[in-house]
């Protein structure tokens, strides 16, 4: 059904790793955080959350070579997300909360490992296809 996300919260979390020990802290980071959103996250009701994923590849460079059917040349960086969605602001913001147990840990690998951090926080989606 198309938009039966409209209006929920995401949070995109994107760290640029430029380092294979880097890259290997934030995959046994990720180890531990699955474990822990599978335990703390609510599955019904307002603090809900629909959907949680972690990606990883090489970053690319951004040209044309995507619409050429070609991919790019790499930059030597690994890209991570984590993207997340809520049912509501205060699902997110409740997990966040919790989180703030765990924070300093992922800031830590962060700052040890010259790790490049963007966080996308309390968007709303304002399209979706198929849920």
């Amino acid at each position: 059904m198309a938009n039966a996300l409209k209006g929920t919260s995401t949070v995109c979390f994107v760290w640029k790793v430029p380092t294979p020990e880097g890259v290997q802290a934030l995959r046994d980071f990720f180890e531990f955080h699955f474990t822990y959103m599978q335990e703390k996250s609510y599955q019904q009701g307002p603090l809900e959350l629909i959907q949680y994923t972690i990606s990883e590849s090489p970053e690319y460079d951004n040209d044309a070579s995507w619409h050429e059917g070609q991919f790019p040349r790499t930059t030597g960086r690994t890209i991570f997300t984590l993207f997340e969605i809520y049912r509501t602001p205060d699902g997110l913001h409740h997990h966040f909360i919790d989180g703030k147990d765990f924070a300093p840990e992922l800031y830590e690998i962060a700052t040890t490992y010259n790790i490049e951090l963007h966080i996308m926080n309390q968007m709303k989606v304002i399209q979706s296809l198929w849920d």
